[in-house]
């Protein structure tokens, strides 16, 4: 299978996924009631809010670079989709292949209001968290094909996608004027999930016969999915359908609390050293969801030795290749022996730890160095924050710096928001790329960003009230502070 088959699969995988959490830049811009999500020992800068519905948050996190995409060669330029793309110039940078995971939220309400010396928030959100690996085989079938004398070990190879309601209260309280701490409960309900569990995954091959070695699960809680047994209770592979949402379906997919049960928990704390200088830490989203609803999982274990097609080479315009295959996925599934069960299975969220340190010189300008620490699996990814934040707290605020992750890429951050009455407006994003670099073909040319992997986007709307005021203490004690 050459790889001008399938690189254009794993194009389109890309750009499908380029969809969470919310940006470090909101981290110190307290005037934005949000900054609450990213610490829940955050009090926001008002008396109250509410979170108008469609505030989102976009999120890709991945251990490719843009540039690695583009190639060039005797002054062309190349991309995965042609020939002389060489796979084997990023493949060599991963150590168990090539991550993407994509984030989304949406808001559907979110409240908060403060009372005597706490601070009160429930929210509703609707989230996608998904975690996909591809290994390092991937790139070499790409670019070589299946050799002779190649092992290709796709054990790595991973999927954990979850769609899931969210939601949550939390609480914040100042102990004293320098130390505060919160925590948030989360109730999650589960829409659908796919989780992959592969301890083996191997393709050898010769120049007599292939040999597939396969272990592993394959579990699904798809509502839409539907998978039969055969009579000696194997997997159907060929039954593999998708169906109808009846009323009742989409019911319980729209209304949280019905199925697929799950709960996590936010911590936070905060300690104000003194007038200009504070610390702070948070643990985000411990929990995770148990599914019990629509399942579909498949359990397969064997080894498949494919020996190739017999062809009578006088008469190949009457082979019939459909059958042929149907004959290959057939043996593949005697051997393999795919076994379905409806077996409740786990998934866990990400979780995120979050530390900084910040100095703040006066009421409105705060500069800030921020620590984000993801768990994926058994793995976890380093990032970076150095912001400025300027928030007069009344009409607007602003904050620029960067974002550095430790894979080396380096990018800009940028964030905003503006007051109209009650009415917020918010804007925020992370990664934005600070280097570009021209690309010519034949007599045209584009600009494109270079050295970028990641992206992060916030946008929504909020009602504020009591804003002049904080705790007792003016925000903004006269414009002539400015």
């Amino acid at each position: 299978m050459k790889k001008y088959i399938l690189t254009p699969i794993f194009t389109a995988l890309l750009a499908h996924v380029a969809m969470a959490q919310m940006p470090m830049s909101l981290y110190y811009m307290e005037n934005i009631p949000q900054t609450a999500t990213l610490n829940v020992a955050h009090q926001p800068r008002c008396n109250g809010y509410v979170a108008l519905p469609g505030g989102t948050s976009f999120q890709l996190e991945t251990n490719l670079i843009l540039k690695e995409l583009l190639q060039e060669k005797n002054g062309k330029w190349y991309t995965p989709i042609e020939q002389e793309f060489n796979y084997s110039d990023i493949n060599k940078r991963f150590k168990k292949g090539l991550r993407l995971r994509p984030e989304a939220n949406v808001t559907l309400l979110g409240i908060g209001w403060r009372s005597g010396n706490g601070y009160w928030t429930i929210s509703i959100n609707e989230r996608l968290q998904a975690n996909i690996g591809l290994p390092n085989a991937i790139f070499d079938l790409l670019d070589d094909g299946l050799a002779d004398g190649s092992i290709l070990n796709f054990t790595h190879l991973r999927t954990n996608v979850k769609a899931f309601h969210e939601i949550s209260a939390g609480y914040s309280h100042h102990i004293t004027e320098q130390i505060t701490i919160g925590g948030r409960f989360k109730y999650l309900s589960g829409i659908g999930a796919v989780k992959t569990d592969i301890s083996k995954f191997q393709i050898t091959t010769s120049r007599d016969q292939w040999q597939v070695e396969f272990d592993g699960d394959i579990h699904a809680s798809v509502p839409i999915l539907a998978i039969y047994e055969k009579e000696d209770g194997t997997a159907k592979l060929d039954s593999i359908e998708t169906e109808d949402l009846k009323t009742k379906d989409i019911v319980n997919l729209l209304i949280p609390f019905v199925h697929n049960p799950g709960a996590a928990i936010d911590l936070g704390f905060d300690y104000k050293i003194n007038d200009n200088f504070s610390i702070s830490a948070a643990v985000n989203d411990l929990g995770f969801i148990v599914w019990t609803n629509k399942l579909n999982s498949i359990h397969a274990k064997g080894s498949y030795k494919f020996d190739g097609l017999k062809l009578d080479l006088n008469n190949l315009k009457d082979v019939d290749y459909e059958d042929a295959f149907d004959e290959i996925r057939d043996s593949v599934e005697n051997c393999m022996s795919p076994k379905l069960n409806t077996k409740s299975f786990t998934t866990m969220l990400n979780p995120s730890i979050y530390i900084s340190g910040a100095y703040t010189p006066n009421h409105y300008l705060t500069i800030g160095l921020l620590s984000r620490t993801t768990i994926l699996n058994n793995t976890a990814t380093q990032d970076f924050d150095l912001s400025v934040n300027v928030n007069p707290y009344k009409c607007f605020s602003l904050m620029t710096g960067l974002d550095f992750n430790v894979k080396g890429h380096l990018a800009a951050n940028f964030g905003w928001s503006v007051n109209m009455g009650p009415l917020q407006l918010y804007m925020l994003t992370d990664y934005v790329p600070i280097t570009y670099r021209k690309i010519k073909s034949n007599d045209d040319s584009v600009v494109l960003p270079d050295n970028t992997a990641d992206f992060n986007l916030a946008i929504g709307l909020n009602l504020i009230f009591g804003a002049k005021g904080y705790h007792n203490k003016p925000m903004i004690n006269a414009y002539s502070d400015f």
